[in-house]
């Protein structure tokens, strides 16, 4: 497990008067108690630093994994050994919408013509969590996108289901964290299990990858307050 980050936070008086509407959140969930609020506020911000990171491992790790499920299904389909998931004619129109954002987006970006390397870095966490839905369930997690998960449930709907689950609580999670909403009162040692479970039902190294870098249960131990809501 990797050390908590560290991070230096100003004093409260000075957070008091720059953001007041925010940092009564601290101070109602400590009990007014102002040496409280400004430790949980502290901890508030390593807790969101834990989350963009162990996200972002675990975005990378699914987009990969899926990306790779979905081109062997694209040159399965074809017998073209180039052939581009991203081109098929047969996509739902959401997934197809998604993907012209993202080239849209990588576009934007300059330099050279775009490759299917930029359009995977410009679609969003939830773009990856579509082919977990039940709306798609015949359409790619059966032909392909299950295969991204080979060690999950045998049942390829529950498979899905578990999945779909855990990417969606990341996801609310990481939301959360980007829109600086409190994070005291979120189990994120059950958030780590989320993670750890999406990564071991890829492969025992993706496993290893967040056992080894993700901080959120030490982080979730290290909240100042048992019950935030009982601040004494």
């Amino acid at each position: 497990m990797s050390p908590i980050t560290t991070i230096t936070t100003p004093p409260l008086s000075t957070l008091l008067e720059l953001a007041p509407d925010h940092m009564d959140i601290f101070l109602e969930a400590a009990g007014g108690n102002r040496r409280l609020a400004a430790e949980l506020f502290s901890w508030d911000r390593r807790a969101a630093a834990s989350v963009q990171h162990t996200c972002g491992i675990i975005e990378i790790i699914v987009r990969s994994r899926i990306d790779s499920v979905l081109t062997a299904w694209a040159v399965d389909r074809t017998g073209n050994l180039s052939a581009d998931w991203m081109t098929r004619g047969d996509l739902p129109a959401a997934v197809t919408a998604e993907l012209k954002g993202a080239f849209r987006r990588a576009g934007l970006s300059g330099g050279s013509a775009v490759s299917h390397r930029d359009v995977i870095a410009h679609c969003s966490f939830g773009f990856w969590r579509m082919f977990t839905q039940q709306r798609f369930h015949h359409r790619l997690w059966l032909p392909a996108a299950h295969r991204a998960f080979p060690a999950g449930a045998a049942d390829l709907a529950r498979r899905r289901q578990d999945v779909n689950h855990a990417l969606g609580s990341l996801q609310r999670l990481r939301n959360d964290a980007a829109h600086l909403t409190p994070l005291f009162d979120r189990d994120l040692a059950a958030e780590f299990r989320h993670a750890h479970r999406l990564a071991r039902w890829i492969s025992p190294a993706a496993a290893a990858v967040v056992e080894t870098t993700s901080t959120l249960t030490a982080v979730h131990n290290a909240l100042p307050l048992t019950d935030t809501r009982r601040a004494a």
